[in-house]
């Protein structure tokens, strides 16, 4: 699950957040659907970014 946000201090300052793997699962790649056989697995964790953006 994944959430965004960006909130426009000025018309040329964006301030910008995201959140990824907000429920923490584990992530699984399968080579094929039918027999489940996993090509691999990652489990990074919850990762929260801040940012800001400028125009010029």
């Amino acid at each position: 699950m994944k959430a965004s946000a960006s909130y426009y201090m000025t018309d040329s300052l964006n301030l910008v957040s995201a959140a990824q793997n907000l429920t923490n699962e584990r992530n699984t790649l399968y080579i094929d659907s039918q027999r489940q056989d996993p090509l691999f697995e990652t489990e990074i964790g919850r990762t929260f970014t801040v940012g800001i953006s400028a125009t010029f």
